[in-house]
């Protein structure tokens, strides 16, 4: 049973990370296109999603 709680929880985690790592490669992306307007309104949309989801994330690691 505990070590189907650690698996669990370090796929989460891994899970985590590879999100942070996807929205950075997306951000940075975004970055080399033409410094625009638009372009920090998707930025700054993709930061507030991404701290939707981790918050959701951080709560149900911590739930068990």
């Amino acid at each position: 049973m505990v070590g189907a709680i650690v698996e669990s929880h370090t796929a989460k985690i891994a899970k985590i990370m590879a999100e942070i790592f996807f929205l950075l490669s997306m951000i940075l992306i975004l970055l080399r296109v033409k410094n625009s307007r638009q372009n920090y309104t998707v930025i700054t949309t993709l930061l507030i999603t991404a701290n939707k989801v981790l918050l959701v994330e951080k709560i149900s690691i911590f739930e068990f």
